[in-house]
């Protein structure tokens, strides 16, 4: 839709959608029988219009730093604000759940509350680019997903952005003991986790800088393994402070394939075509939450501390693609500053 009708559009209805979602769950504990119900498909909402927001909001904000002239990484740009959201979201709803009245309601109505003054800077922010040929954007995105740079580094480890995060806040935590504060605790492990991959922009930028794109994806994926190999040993002994060992590699590793994925993006597409691969590199990147489903599904008859140790063998397999010739060739072909190289004059 945005390589139709320009990058802002989407954002009117996505805020206005936003607003009811969490309205609605705000008072799903008072509707007794019809909570579930309510709650589900408040959330539905909410889920589906962060999708229609993530892909148009990392082009708009990339164009805008283009025509700013900024010398930022809109990448980098990207992944700080997405990240410091996911962060500090639930960290502050766990302190507010954990020690302030109406815990099922507040974080909800705080959200509510920034959301209303978010919308108004939405709705009149500047437009960056024309509406366009769907016949023609459909043609180049083709040519994108074609792209062996696709097949090779953004299909295999895309899944993963997630895939690691969930590991330390969805399932890591199931198994730990936290003590009475369990519910601030769960959300100062989501900001831990969140904000290393914000922490590590720097370094990811400077990787990419010295030893081109693909260096980043392999540190990545490397931090990777590392935190799942740590979360094997967490489940086996069940010693709570591997899980905040585990969070901080899981977590970095979120930041390294993040960044490489959004910077690739504008190596293998064109900018006014950038959503819609954009929007196809986040439904990649958050397929990867359906990692922790699988592995709680598979408890009964695979125990996590091999799951974990399953999925480390597979990340490093992830790096054969990665690190082959063709792949290797084609990412050093890649400028450094590839969101440059794509710019709107």
């Amino acid at each position: 839709m945005p390589d139709r009708i320009a990058v802002r559009s989407p954002y009117r209805p996505a805020a206005a959608m936003f607003v009811v979602g969490w309205g609605a769950n705000m008072f799903t504990p008072l509707l007794m029988v019809y909570a579930v119900a309510l709650s589900d498909t408040a959330l539905a909402v909410v889920f589906a219009t962060a999708g229609a927001a993530f892909g148009p909001g990392t082009v708009w904000l990339n164009e805008l730093n283009a025509q700013s002239g900024s010398s930022r990484s809109a990448a980098t740009l990207t992944t700080i604000a997405l990240t410091a959201g996911f962060a500090v979201g639930p960290l502050a709803t766990g302190v507010l759940a954990q020690w302030l009245p109406w815990p099922c309601a507040l974080g909800y109505l705080v959200h509510l509350v920034l959301l209303l003054l978010a919308a108004p800077v939405v709705w009149f922010a500047p437009e960056t680019a024309p509406r366009r040929s769907a016949a023609r954007g459909r043609s180049m995105a083709g040519s994108a997903l074609r792209h062996p740079l696709f097949a090779r580094v953004m299909l295999p480890t895309a899944p993963w952005v997630f895939g690691g995060v969930v590991a330390a806040i969805v399932v890591l935590p199931q198994n730990a003991d936290l003590g009475e504060f369990e519910i601030a605790a769960t959300g100062g492990l989501a900001a831990l986790t969140l904000l290393t991959g914000v922490c590590v922009q720097p370094i990811a930028a400077r990787t990419a800088a010295r030893s081109g794109l693909g260096a980043v994806f392999v540190d990545g994926l490397v931090l990777l393994v590392t935190g799942l190999i740590i979360g094997a040993a967490m489940e086996v002994t069940h010693w709570t402070l591997l899980l905040f060992l585990a969070a901080a590699p899981l977590g970095a590793a979120y930041g390294f394939l993040l960044t490489g994925g959004l910077k690739l993006i504008p190596v293998i597409t064109t900018p006014e075509h950038r959503s819609l691969v954009t929007g196809i590199f986040y439904v990649l990147a958050y397929s990867g939450y359906f990692w922790s489903i699988l592995v709680n599904a598979l408890v009964p008859v695979v125990p996590k501390a091999v799951s974990f140790s399953v999925s480390a063998v597979v990340v490093l397999l992830t790096l054969v693609p990665v690190r082959s010739r063709q792949a290797r060739a084609a990412l050093q072909q890649a400028p450094s500053r590839p969101e440059q190289a794509c710019a709107h004059p």
